[in-house]
């Protein structure tokens, strides 16, 4: 239901629970919460400019971490750290070639890249 709030600016809307959606949501058709956390989730993975190079060098072609170092210009430890957030998200995979770990994207990963280009120039 719509009301009115002292401010003269915008009106407020009352937000009452039914079932497992409010009000809210079904008069604007706004997704779930979780919808607004997963997207959240995502940009703040390619949010960083470091984890953003590794995502557009593995778009390129695996490569393990000794290799991205030398292609992002920072250290074993950072670039190793990064890499564990991507894959929480999911958006790198990984699998062992001798002792070597190969990382490439996953198809989470692309859409993320693809939605991030038209910002890298």
């Amino acid at each position: 239901m719509l009301g009115t709030t002292a401010a003269p600016q915008a009106a407020a809307l009352r937000v009452t629970k039914t079932n497992s959606r409010t009000e809210t949501e079904e008069w604007w058709n706004m997704p779930a919460l979780d919808v607004f956390t997963g997207a959240a989730n995502l940009l703040s993975a390619i949010g960083d400019p470091v984890r953003l190079q590794i995502l557009w060098w593995l778009g390129k072609d695996e490569h393990n971490v000794t290799d991205l170092c030398g292609l992002v210009g920072k250290r074993q430890q950072a670039v190793s750290h990064h890499l564990t957030i991507l894959k929480l998200r999911r958006l790198v995979s990984l699998h062992r070639r001798g002792k070597s770990n190969y990382y490439s994207l996953t198809d989470s990963g692309r859409d993320a890249m693809s939605a991030a280009k038209p910002f890298i120039r």
